[in-house]
């Protein structure tokens, strides 16, 4: 061969071994940015901008990659993006493969947890005597009648001054969304606390007050007392004892017992005061110095915990003993006469 060709063809080699180096880098490039996970991160991987690769130059290194499979392998030649892993089927949802939780972007949230319902209650009547029971009622409400069926209704109680809370009951409302209670025997003042799946809660209260009884020794309703009686210094005759109890039992609590008459100004006046002792049990005696039409009651003022409670009232009807008549001499009569 001659000087001449042989010079030629090193340069067309020296051309090729340069187009063959610039291709190798162009593949690199783009195995780079298609395939991230092919470089091994530093220990503080630094960021790096994603290179950018022609489109023509892309597209003439995807038709010089190629893809083959061994022992159910895939393996991917430089240049090409990894296919998929295959779903397995029952382990996850779309949003799951999405990087989302079930039910959307932000969640779902628990069909009874009553984000969006509402619950009320009410108690009637809204004043007891110690030993009566109320009556609860309420409703619930949600944005599909499905849900409200699906509520159960806890009743909490709270006797005012006890700390902590107790459970009235449990109800399951109606398909209306109505729910019904009824209080055991209440001793004191109550609040009550309706609530449903999510701790949304409704309150109501209810005020007692104590009962109270009274009975009179002597039973008589018909007194006398001295004709020149007067309330400084009263006569035996017109005194009464009255005894009853107090329930709840507070052992020392005050009760007072009170007048209303017609020779009595106003309304109801105290005449006499006593302690509640043990049992509940109180007695007051009381000596009437005023005639006239009286009625009496005994009443236990209200504290912290419980309303004033009031017994019935005994009526009387008291009288004045005439004055007694001194024995006169006997009249003489003239002489000579019978």
């Amino acid at each position: 061969m001659s000087a001449r060709p042989r010079a030629d063809l090193k340069r067309l080699l020296c051309r090729a071994s340069g187009l063959l180096a610039r291709l190798a880098l162009l593949l690199s490039a783009v195995a780079v940015a298609t395939v991230p996970s092919l470089v091994l991160p530093s220990a503080a991987p630094a960021r790096r901008k994603p290179a950018t690769v022609a489109p023509a130059a892309a597209a003439a290194a995807a038709t010089t990659t190629t893809t083959t499979t061994t022992g159910g392998e895939t393996a991917t030649a430089p240049g090409e993006t990894p296919p998929s892993p295959p779903q397995q089927s029952g382990s996850g949802t779309k949003s799951e493969a999405q990087g989302q939780p079930e039910g959307g972007a932000g969640g779902e949230r628990h069909s009874g947890r009553l984000g969006a319902c509402e619950v009320q209650i009410e108690v009637a009547p809204r004043h007891l005597t110690a030993g009566e029971s109320a009556a609860l009622s309420g409703s619930v409400t949600c944005p599909s009648a499905s849900q409200v069926v699906e509520q159960t209704v806890t009743v909490l109680r709270h006797s005012v001054g006890t700390p902590g809370t107790s459970v009235v009951g449990t109800a399951t409302p109606e398909a209306s969304g109505a729910f019904h209670l009824t209080t055991e025997a209440l001793d004191g003042d109550s609040v009550f606390y309706a609530h449903v799946q999510g701790d949304r809660r409704a309150r109501a209260s209810v005020q007692v007050a104590p009962l109270v009884t009274i009975a009179a020794t002597p039973t008589a309703t018909q007194l006398s007392i001295g004709a020149h009686q007067s309330a400084a210094s009263p006569s035996a005759g017109g005194t009464v004892t009255f005894s009853g109890t107090v329930t709840p039992n507070e052992v020392g609590r005050r009760v007072v017992l009170e007048r209303k008459g017609a020779n009595v100004e106003g309304g109801w006046h105290p005449v006499a005061v006593g302690t509640v002792g043990a049992e509940g049990k109180y007695s007051i005696t009381h000596t009437f110095g005023i005639p006239g039409d009286a009625s009496v009651r005994v009443i236990v003022p209200a504290n912290r915990t419980l309303l004033a409670g009031v017994s019935e009232s005994l009526t009387y009807q008291i009288a004045r003993r005439p004055k007694p008549t001194a024995d006169r001499p006997a009249q003489r009569l003239p002489r000579g006469e019978s």
